[in-house]
């Protein structure tokens, strides 16, 4: 296994870029085919109207209005345009654990003496 000047596998710099590839690939081809319009094909938004907020927040509290718009943002990240950059983002997320979490950790007597050992090395 060889190592570069980060200490990086070589197997995980390829997992990485194959992610990064076909995460961004999907999302450059989601983005192409999303069509920009409302997630709501009807046009009834049920908070929209003045009765209706009135309603929420005296049954709820400003508490129920905030979760209300919360609810709403997050569901639209799941349709059109906004999916694409939902799925590059993800992507983007995924690669970085995998960097993260992919990368040995140095032995812990090796970090010590100030020498460096690789999987499969044994230091003396």
């Amino acid at each position: 296994m060889s190592f570069s000047v980060f200490g990086i596998p070589a197997g995980i710099k390829r997992i990485v870029a194959l992610i990064l590839i076909l995460g961004f690939g999907a999302s450059i081809a989601i983005y192409i085919r999303a069509e920009p319009g409302s997630a709501n094909p009807t046009g009834y938004e049920p908070e929209e109207s003045k009765r209706d907020l009135r309603d929420m927040e005296m049954y709820g509290g400003n508490a129920n209005l905030l979760a209300s718009d919360f609810r709403h943002w997050f569901a639209s990240l799941w349709h059109g345009r906004r999916l694409a950059f939902t799925a590059a983002f993800l992507t983007v997320a995924l690669a970085l654990m995998i960097l993260f979490f992919g990368v040995p950790l140095p032995d812990a007597e090796a970090a010590s003496r100030g020498t460096r050992s690789g999987p499969g090395e044994t230091s003396a």
